[in-house]
């Protein structure tokens, strides 16, 4: 029952990086430094699952690394995210974790930005190119560790992760839509 809590955490991380990164790639305007307060809610989710499910650390870590590796990391709203996160780690440290575990889900994140940046950089636009978007390399990987392995964290966590992070922009339209036939 408890593991429930970890796919509600990751759920919710997925929800303020995609809200986060909303307002700092795509103009959405809520509210002077909603930015920076969301990246510091999503730093400060994944601290917290870092600390209560130590089992997820390589995929987190993992993630971050990757992001930071290939230049994603670009904002003050994503530095703060990071801070908090270094910050949980100096204070509570970290977690043991499986190396080897953490290595590919590095090479997984970063082949998944690399790939978008390509996409982008090409202007390409086919189906491939939005399967691509999706990054699906970190949830293949992680699907095939839990396969190995039998802890289904993984695979759930960026699954939950995914869904809010894919869900987030539907949600955010459908309020702007609603907002917008109150008013009138």
């Amino acid at each position: 029952m408890f593991e429930y809590l970890l796919y509600l955490l990751a759920f919710f991380t997925g929800f303020f990086t995609k809200l986060t990164d909303l307002i700092i790639d795509h103009s959405l305007k809520l509210f002077k430094k909603a930015d920076v307060l969301f990246g510091a809610i999503y730093g400060l989710l994944i601290a917290i699952t870092i600390i209560y499910f130590p089992i997820i650390t390589p995929l987190w870590l993992g993630v971050i690394i990757g992001v930071m590796i290939t230049g994603k990391i670009d904002s003050i709203s994503h530095w703060t995210a990071i801070s908090i996160i270094t910050a949980s780690l100096l204070i509570f440290g970290i977690p043991q974790l499986n190396l080897l575990f953490l290595l590919f889900f590095i090479a997984a994140s970063m082949f998944d930005e690399i790939a978008n940046i390509m996409i982008e950089r090409f202007d390409i636009r086919n189906t491939f190119a939005k399967f691509i978007e999706l990054r699906p390399t970190l949830e293949i990987t992680a699907l095939t560790i839990s396969i190995l392995t039998g802890r289904w964290e993984f695979f759930l966590a960026i699954l939950s992760f995914d869904a809010a992070y894919i869900l987030t922009p539907k949600i955010i339209s459908s309020i702007a839509k609603m907002n917008r036939q109150l008013k009138t």
